[in-house]
């Protein structure tokens, strides 16, 4: 170990070389259910640098698992060797060519991306539901398509050009031209294997039609073979295997991107079907109708959010065979995105539904429907028994045959179409959880299942909400030792201010106790008034913000469009009593002062 962190330091600054136990262990586990502690984390800010790491690896038999943002589920970004954590640095973003293209490095957030392409109408292809979180190299490693992009807009149709690194420090750029004769020269091995590989598929005409009837459905099981039929030279191939490698053959650093069209105008809305067969049977019709997405979900999908905000109250009742789609339209125009509708809603209208189909184009009713189908993982992973996992895996199958396959997926499975594997309750009041958990686990449900409140279900979100709390009361302690500094400050000037004052009353036979309370219903008055006035600010512009949210938030960041206000009313009124309370109490401490000031003093004072 000592020998490798010597080797490292002579790579890295010692600042981005983590060691410690405690920074081992936060990098152990990423978004899937794997967990391993890795030697040492590293963190590179350059190619150099990650060349000279390749280098070393290599001479020290040891591998290299690069990581970006840990949002993928299989367990592609930890590992028992060296963890190289781009996370921090290689997060550069740079539109090209008035938006047709984008530059990005490796720890770029998705999400992000598109923010940046937004004002030319643009955004990237790949489209996966963590894309608020995940990181550019891990969507183009994992080959990232998403709900919306199918195979057409995927990582591997939408990558333009890539630079790369071999794991013996090569560099190569598909940008450009001279690398590729320095390809076939520098890494002739690679260069020459890559050249047989393609002629032998290609020699294989049944192998041939298998690889590309495989790839027009969505694949990213293994390597993008489909690469040896869709490209020549060996360099575009072995760039194109890197899309969907999770991160083996070469480490990305940097790709260009082509990118599609972001339509302003969209209409979305759900379609709720009695059965499965129904549904599938609409779904080459809603292709055609030009739909530029369509989600399904089955029976035990809508049990799942069935209580999300948005949901309609009848999914409840909805019978045990139902289902539902999430159809979406885009166009670049409200006239163009018309027409598409005009033309869809006639086809919609003569469909078996289980209620009238309710499109909208707003766009926060928009962001609820597309949370919900997002959200179906969360929820079921959610509602899981505790020490158990959750594995999440693709199946493929033709748009004509989708009603067989998912009741045979349901059958494998031992499934009923209303089968759920959990169910969720909600209560008024959080503090009632326990109790009621307790109820149900030993009153209602047999001795195989089980129950258990949020709060053991999820402790590291709450332990996190406790420290929010800790730190309210911190803020709150904070800012009322901030009053009452102010205040005896205050007091203090008004009394120094006022010597002669306090000395002619003395004079004239009034007592320290009256003379005390002279100043102290002085300080009374200042309090409230600044209480008062400042109640008035903060609760009005609380009621502005309330009422006409001109705070907005980036919702694919904070799942929220505004900042929300919430009022507790009796937690308000005992903040600003204890704040009176507490600043009264301690405004009599300078007029004590006063006791000390004799009418002698105040003539030398004066």
């Amino acid at each position: 170990m000592q020998e490798m962190l010597v080797g490292l330091n002579q790579i890295l600054p010692k600042v981005r070389i983590l060691s410690r136990a405690i920074d081992r262990y936060a990098f152990a586990s990423d978004a899937s259910h794997f967990y391993l502690v890795p030697k040492v984390v590293v963190q590179p800010i350059d190619i150099l640098e990650v060349q000279n790491l390749m280098l070393f690896a290599a001479a020290n038999n040891l591998s290299l698992t690069f990581r970006a943002g840990g949002t993928s589920l299989s367990g592609q970004s930890v590992t028992d060797s060296i963890l190289v954590d781009l996370s921090r640095f290689w997060k550069k973003i740079s539109v090209e060519n008035n938006g047709e293209l984008v530059r990005v490095q490796p720890a770029v957030i998705g999400a992000h991306v598109n923010r940046a392409l937004k004002g030319y109408g643009k955004k990237i292809g790949p489209d996966p539901a963590s894309i608020t979180a995940a990181m550019m190299g891990g969507i183009l490693s994992n080959n990232s398509s998403g709900m919306c992009c199918g195979v057409k807009d995927n990582a591997y149709h939408t990558i333009k050009y890539l630079t790369f690194i071999l794991p013996n420090g090569h560099v190569y750029n598909t940008q450009n031209a001279l690398d590729y004769k320095r390809f076939e020269i520098d890494d002739a091995a690679l260069h020459n294997g890559l050249t047989a590989l393609r002629q032998q598929i290609l020699n294989q005409t049944k192998l041939s039609e298998r690889i590309k009837k495989k790839y027009l459905q969505k694949n990213t099981t293994g390597y993008s073979l489909n690469a040896f039929l869709d490209f020549e030279h060996p360099l575009d191939i072995f760039a194109h295997l890197l899309i969907g490698a999770e991160g083996t053959l070469a480490f990305i650093a940097d790709a260009v991107l082509q990118t599609i069209p972001d339509f302003a105008h969209k209409k979305t809305g759900m379609l709720y079907f009695e059965t499965i067969d129904s549904a599938c049977s609409t779904i080459e019709k809603l292709v055609q109708l030009d739909a530029k997405a369509i989600e399904f979900m089955d029976r035990a999908a809508l049990c799942s959010v069935e209580n999300e905000k948005g949901i309609p109250k009848f999914v409840k009742a909805l019978p045990k065979t139902a289902c539902a789609l999430l159809v979406e339209f885009q166009s670049d125009s409200i006239e163009s995105l018309e027409l598409i509708w005009r033309e869809a809603e006639k086809s919609i209208d003569a469909f078996q539904l289980l209620h009238p189909a309710i499109f909208t184009e707003i766009y926060e009713e928009q962001a609820q429907l597309w949370k919900i189908r997002k959200g179906m993982y969360p929820s079921v992973a959610s509602i899981r028994a505790s020490g158990t996992s959750v594995m999440l895996e693709d199946l493929t199958f033709p748009v004509a045959r989708l009603n067989e396959a998912i009741a045979d997926v349901q059958n494998l499975l031992g499934w009923q179409p209303d089968q759920i594997s959990g169910l969720e309750i909600f209560v008024d009041n959080i503090d009632d959880s326990k109790t009621i958990k307790n109820y149900i686990y030993n009153e209602i449900i047999s001795a195989e299942l089980s129950a258990q409140t949020v709060r053991e279900e999820q402790p590291g979100i709450f332990d996190w909400l406790d420290l929010q709390n800790v730190n309210e009361r911190v803020i709150i302690i904070l800012m009322l030792t901030i009053c009452i500094i102010n205040m005896i400050t205050a007091i203090l000037i008004f009394i120094l201010e006022r010597t002669n004052m306090v000395g002619i009353l003395k004079s004239l036979g009034a007592r320290n106790a009256h003379i005390q309370q002279i100043f102290f219903f002085y300080g009374a008055i200042i309090i409230v008034v600044g209480i008062t006035l400042g109640n008035l600010l903060g609760v009005g512009l609380g009621l502005l913000q309330h009422y006409f949210k001109f705070i907005k938030l980036n919702e694919s960041d904070y799942y929220l469009s505004y900042a929300p206000i919430y009022f507790d009313v009796p937690y308000l009124i005992q903040i600003n009593f204890l704040a009176i309370i507490v600043i009264l109490l301690f405004i009599t401490l300078p007029t004590y002062l006063i006791t000390r000031i004799t009418p002698v003093e105040t003539i030398r004072f004066r």
